[in-house]
């Protein structure tokens, strides 16, 4: 058993030597290969940037992979060592390669409540605009879109909204206020939700009663939605 044991460790210390020995030899062959200068390998195609590294016998590294909106997909967008550095053949030379512009697809937005739909945009980096507004059955929901869902797009592009602003108010007949007292005309329109604005006071001959209605707009059967806004004509002393 202890025989075997001596064995085992002289195999071990065998393959350590035979380790290191490769260490050294590999060593050795990097301290005495030629030095050489780095290409400007940036803006270039990768197979392209692999034939001019690989001409001076230099390896080449990926490292990592970003968006640009300045170099176009699978080129070089920088490298490290940079251009015109000394290093010894044999090494390799880091590259970042580009992803092209960074795109997203149009989410569907369509039944969405507006503020939900505002935030999923941002998150894809796109720039909603919600100023169109229509009637529709719930108020701030999107009803359309600009942009068809799944349509590829750049940061920053927008997306337009069409969103409902609520039921539409239905339409009332402005009443006939001809003659009746100001204060009586007053608690008609209030009584319909119209508002009056203006109230504006004249002076008539003859036996027209003073603070009676002269004069409206709209005219009396005009259609007017709730809310609208009213002007009276009013006779004064």
């Amino acid at each position: 058993m202890r025989r075997l044991l001596i064995i085992v460790a002289y195999a071990f210390l065998a393959l350590a030597v035979a380790g290191l020995g490769a260490y050294f030899v590999v060593s050795f062959m990097v301290e005495k290969a030629p030095e050489v200068e780095v290409p400007d390998v940036t803006g270039l195609p990768l197979n392209e940037a692999v034939e001019n590294l690989s001409a001076r016998g230099i390896d080449l590294e990926v490292r990592d992979f970003i968006f640009s909106d300045e170099v176009s997909e699978n080129r070089v967008v920088r490298q490290r060592p940079q251009a015109g550095s000394i290093i010894k053949a044999g090494r390799a030379v880091g590259v970042v390669l580009s992803k092209g512009t960074e795109r997203h697809f149009a989410p569907d937005v369509v039944g969405v409540a507006e503020e939900e739909a505002i935030i999923a945009l941002a998150q894809l980096n796109l720039s909603p605009l919600t100023g169109a507004k229509v009637p529709g059955e719930v108020a701030g929901v999107v009803l359309g879109q600009s942009r068809v869902p799944g349509t590829r797009l750049g940061v920053g592009e927008s997306v337009a909204l069409l969103v409902s602003s609520g039921p539409e108010a239905p339409l009332l007949r402005m009443p006939n206020l001809s003659g009746l007292e100001a204060a009586k005309a007053l608690e008609k329109l209030s009584a319909m939700g119209i508002k009056v604005s203006r109230v504006e006071e004249m002076k008539l001959g003859g036996m027209m009663q003073s603070g009676r209605v002269l004069g409206q707009e709209p005219l009396a059967g005009a259609p007017v939605r709730k809310d609208a806004e009213a002007n009276l004509s009013v006779s004064a002393e």
